[in-house]
């Protein structure tokens, strides 16, 4: 498995500062269960990337976007400082 920080972007995709986005990548065993067994739907998010590239064009913010709703994942200070350290 390997574990990387990258920075969160925003609907224009520019970096959101002072905001990093976890990555977990997957090997080995855990590929065959994500694909056979953990993936429980799929869905298509070409409606999406339709809106975005159109309000990219115009300039103006869609709305609904999730990081209207997101707000920071509550960590004690060790967790907080272990996940910080890789």
């Amino acid at each position: 498995m390997r574990i990387q920080w990258d920075p969160e972007r925003d609907w224009r995709l520019p970096p959101v500062v002072g905001v990093r986005a976890i990555q977990i990548g997957l090997s080995a065993d855990a590929i065959k269960h994500y694909v056979d067994h953990w993936i429980t739907h799929i869905e298509g998010v070409t409606p999406v990337a339709r809106l975005l590239a159109a309000a990219l064009e115009s300039g103006i913010a869609p709305s609904g976007m999730p990081t209207e709703s997101e707000r920071p994942y509550p960590v004690d200070a060790a967790t907080a400082a272990a996940i910080t350290e890789r």
